[in-house]
């Protein structure tokens, strides 16, 4: 499954800025070894000391290395420990309006596992997907629609299996073979 890798415009403004500076190329290249946690011994000790110091002075790394701005643009739309009210609870609506109760507590908990678990992924993604799950069991009675939380993973003979990963993947997939925007809408629209 191929997903576009897209970079946070904060990172590459804070980049660009360092336009006179001889090893702002280098910088990228360099936050994503750090990203995908790929040795840095391909990179020059003294380089990498100064690479690291620039990331930090800049606000993209912390003192440990640990990323205080998101490097891929699609992880930007989520704070880890502070999902946004308003896509949780544009989530669970998806539910509710066909008479699911909202379980948005547990939703907002299993969402920010979710997240973490298959990044980079937007909330785009996981609206058009949990859309699609629901539009192709359109006909079948609400009662049999899985709820909101155990869409997003449920425990199944003692295994965690995701609805909405899979759902992700058709999602996405459709959207490859189709060559349609990331906007469900339009998916929709074209499905009926």
């Amino acid at each position: 499954m191929e997903t576009e890798t897209k970079f946070n415009p904060e990172i590459l403004g804070i980049i660009a800025s360092l336009e006179g500076w001889a090893q702002s190329d280098n910088l990228l290249g360099y936050l994503l070894l750090r990203y995908f946690n790929v040795s840095t011994t391909l990179v020059d000790s003294e380089l990498e000391d100064i690479l690291l110091s620039v990331a930090i002075d800049n606000g993209i790394l912390d003192k440990e290395g640990k990323f205080l701005i998101p490097l891929l643009k699609s992880e930007s739309k989520f704070k880890e420990e502070n999902l946004a009210e308003d896509w949780v609870d544009e989530y669970c609506k998806l539910f509710t309006e066909l008479g699911k109760p909202s379980f948005k507590t547990e939703s907002r908990k299993r969402l920010q596992t979710f997240v973490k678990e298959h990044a980079p992924v937007g909330i785009d993604e996981i609206l058009g997907a949990t859309k699609l799950y629901l539009y192709a069991n359109r006909g079948n009675n609400p009662k049999y629609i899985t709820n909101s939380h155990y869409f997003i993973k449920k425990k199944v003979d003692g295994l965690w299996v995701s609805g909405l990963a899979t759902w992700l993947e058709k999602y996405r997939e459709l959207h490859k073979v189709t060559g349609m925007s990331q906007d469900e809408r339009e998916i929709t629209r074209r499905l009926q």
